[in-house]
């Protein structure tokens, strides 16, 4: 007789697997940052300084969200005047 783990064990092979997503990543550091911006490190600092783009700082090390980033391109988007 299978004792209850070698049953769910069997149940949990039938399943399909789903395929696993590779990640977006979250955060960038400051030099991933300046590369995808192509700015100064002053610049970046400013964005911070203004609360332009959110980031945490662990260690001394700058880590920047990415999806601030894109926000902060949404707000300063200027419509085409055609």
């Amino acid at each position: 007789m299978a004792t209850s783990n070698e049953v769910k064990c069997k149940q949990a092979m039938k399943r399909k697997a789903l395929p696993i997503r590779e990640l977006e990543k979250v955060w960038l550091t400051s030099a991933e940052v300046r590369a995808w911006l192509s700015c100064s490190d002053e610049f970046l600092s400013d964005l911070r300084n203004n609360s332009e783009i959110t980031f945490a700082q662990i260690g001394g090390k700058y880590y920047h969200e990415t999806a601030s980033i894109l926000r902060m391109f949404d707000r300063k988007k200027v419509a085409s005047a055609y």
